[in-house]
């Protein structure tokens, strides 16, 4: 699975502040990011394909044939999803709101 395109500096300074981080070490920070990360780019990555359906995961699995380069793999999802950036940001504020529910 290839990451799809987020701004993880972005999204780390978002939860860090969000969820009161801060107040762990650099270390435990580093641990409680690198998890959410993997669960959110699962929820992108899935919510992505299931928005462009079997024709367009076809196309993905033969871009990644090509090594593509992570502006190539943002170009093939922008061009695939209307406003893919604000799909990705309605996505990502979902998963933050139930990881606050947690």
């Amino acid at each position: 699975m290839t990451e799809p395109m987020i701004d993880r500096e972005e999204i780390r300074q978002q939860l860090v502040q969000e969820f009161g981080l801060s107040a762990f070490s650099e270390e435990k920070q580093e641990e409680a990011l690198e998890m959410a990360f993997a669960s959110l780019i699962k929820v992108i990555y899935a919510e992505s394909m299931a928005k462009i359906g079997e024709s367009g995961i076809g196309e993905y699995e033969a871009l990644l044939e090509k090594s593509p380069s992570d502006d190539d793999i943002a170009q093939f999802f922008r061009s695939r999803i209307p406003e893919y950036d604000d799909f990705v940001a309605g996505i990502v504020k979902e998963f933050k709101e139930t990881v606050k529910l947690s």
